[in-house]
């Protein structure tokens, strides 16, 4: 009986070792070969519509020395938002809102409403599912009026930040719904005769949103 030689070993595994190098590397190359597709551009020059439902609370100053809290309370919200999708990613739009403050507890008397409006920039942070969480970013001018035991005051000025979080739910291939938070930062430059400019003021809100889409989404 022949017995296999340790040189007969020695070629049996370098025959084994250069075959699983080659497959090795020719799977690597295949690999390296195949292209994930990037998902579906649905923003880019695509307009969206909106409108909001939210809860508004408002503090800090309406002029100097007069807190926003002694004369306005938290009250409903309606809004809505124009944007046009620039890239897959970013959207420039135009927002507007109306607040109807109700009576605070230190005045029974008192109420009020705002409207306000400007530019916004809106970031998508993904692409391609039925979710699409956003970031925005804007700025506008405010207009305020305050009752105040029948006598009405008209406050206006810059929003000089708008801050903008939410995700919108994909119910059908155009219709958006989902909830949404902001945060504004502004400041009344034009008070009554009897005041001066005051400190910054702030806006909260929570809510709901629905939207349409020019293109669709599968």
């Amino acid at each position: 009986m022949l017995k296999p030689s340790a040189a007969t070993f020695l070629s049996l595994a370098a025959v084994l070792g250069t075959t699983s190098t080659a497959w090795a590397e020719g799977s690597a190359a295949e690999a390296e070969q195949v292209e994930i597709p990037d998902a579906p551009d649905t923003l880019s020059q695509s307009l969206q519509l909106f409108a909001s439902a939210s809860w508004v609370d408002v503090w800090g100053e309406l002029s100097e020395g007069k807190a926003v809290r002694r004369s306005l309370g938290s009250g409903p919200s309606i809004g809505g938002e124009a944007l046009y999708g620039l890239s897959r990613d970013v959207a420039l739009g135009l927002w507007g809102h109306w607040d109807e403050y109700s009576a605070p507890s230190s005045c029974s008397g008192c109420s009020g409403h705002s409207v306000a409006f400007g530019p916004s920039v809106t970031y998508r942070l993904t692409q391609g599912t039925r979710l699409d969480p956003w970031a925005s970013f804007g700025m506008g001018y405010s207009f305020t009026s305050v009752k105040v035991t029948g006598t009405e005051l008209s406050f206006s000025g810059p929003e000089w930040a708008r801050l903008g979080l939410g995700a919108d739910w994909y119910l059908g291939s155009s219709i958006l719904l989902g909830p949404f938070a902001e945060l504004t930062v502004g400041q009344n430059q034009t008070v009554p005769s009897d005041g001066s400019e005051g400190a910054a003021h702030f806006r909260l809100l929570g809510g709901l949103r629905v939207g349409l889409t020019t293109t669709s989404r599968k």
